[in-house]
């Protein structure tokens, strides 16, 4: 093998590897809290949900690249309420769209039972707010950690509630993932 060509995958090699070490160092720094982990990121988008003349919440999608792809290891979605709404109610809606998006109940059933534990009443101004990282995701009321989900399946769909492009609100997705119009 040539010096030329080993020069050539020696340094394809470097970059791969500075490429993921920067990726979990991005990670790293979130599981040093909400904050942190908001210092290391860049918004994607914003979107308002208004059901009716009823304004729901406004969220926010952010990324360490500011753009999302799905295959992002880190990320952070935040929702902020614009009304009170019981638990009960978001977990039924949660059900509701992943039965819009063709989950069965054996691919959130074991969900549910979680998120009945951590997710409280929202009132109006409270902020709900979810931080995947690489090996869990992390639910945080007003920038308080309330619970934790193992593993990377639960993120995955519950962001596509949101980020599906058979989400049943596709002006709210085009918004979070930044497109102006």
């Amino acid at each position: 093998m040539s010096t030329s060509l080993k020069s050539l995958i020696f340094l394809g090699l470097a970059l791969s590897f500075q490429a993921g070490a920067s990726s979990l160092s991005q990670c790293s720094k979130q599981n040093e809290g909400l904050n942190n982990a908001k210092e290391s990121l860049n918004l994607v988008g914003s979107a308002k949900l208004k059901v009716w003349f009823w304004n729901v919440y406004t969220s926010d999608l952010y990324t360490p690249t500011g753009k999302y792809s799905g295959k992002e290891q880190c990320l952070l979605f935040e929702i902020n309420y614009l009304m009170d709404i019981s638990k009960e109610e978001l977990i039924n809606s949660t059900v509701e769209n992943w039965q819009h998006l063709g989950l069965t109940p054996n691919d959130y059933q074991g969900f549910v039972f979680k998120l009945e534990k951590i997710w409280p009443n929202v009132s109006k101004g409270d902020q709900l707010a979810f931080q995947v990282l690489p090996t869990e995701s992390v639910f945080y009321l007003n920038g308080k950690p309330i619970g934790k989900i193992k593993g990377n399946h639960f993120a995955s769909i519950f962001l596509s509630i949101w980020l599906s492009k058979n989400t049943t609100q596709p002006q709210l997705r085009k918004k979070l993932l930044g497109a102006t119009s």
